[in-house]
């Protein structure tokens, strides 16, 4: 475990780092969009499809494997170096913890997986969902049971391809079921 000096200023600390934080999360966000509006991303989509059939037709998938690392590398480099210090603490069994992992792996899938928006919607909901869980208290008989332990088993109950864009589809009206005009 690694404990990092205190500020002198701590309020002030943590706004700076919130704003950083945010400052961060949209620099991520634009990173994202342009990977996927560019060549490179382009390549990436090939190479996630089908790697045989991306250097086929000329991607140098080694080359673009490397250059992926090196980004999320990067990327995951800073956004580590920032949490470091905003909590002024490293401890292992917090960062690689078995909910901070499943916490990773469950954000992207319940927003859905692929797109832009959903690790922001899947984390908004999934800290959301964690905040009520684990101040819900339930009563049996004299015993009071807190259900801060058992978020993840609520997470899963949920069907395989319960992200938030497949359920709002399944919730929409298909405009073809009805009314036909053919």
């Amino acid at each position: 475990m690694l404990t990092l000096p205190t500020p002198n200023d701590f309020q002030s600390y943590s706004l700076q780092f919130y704003y950083l934080t945010m400052a961060l999360m949209i620099g991520a966000f634009v990173l994202s969009w342009w990977l996927r509006q560019s060549r490179f991303g382009l390549g990436l989509f090939a190479l996630n499809m089908d790697r045989d059939a991306a250097e086929t037709v000329g991607v140098d998938t080694t080359g673009l494997r490397l250059r992926a690392l090196i980004v999320s590398a990067f990327v995951v480099g800073v956004c580590g170096s920032i949490y470091a210090q905003s909590f002024l603490l490293i401890d292992p069994g917090t960062v690689f913890g078995f909910s901070m992992s499943i916490a990773m792996v469950l954000m992207p899938t319940i927003g859905g997986v692929g797109t832009l928006w959903g690790p922001v919607i899947g984390a908004v909901i999934f800290k959301f969902v964690k905040q009520q869980v684990s101040t819900a208290k339930i009563v049996v008989g004299s015993n009071r049971l807190n259900l801060a332990q058992f978020n993840l088993l609520l997470y899963g109950a949920l069907p395989p391809d319960a992200s938030a864009w497949k359920l709002r589809a399944r919730w929409r009206p298909n405009p073809t079921s009805c009314c036909s005009t053919k």
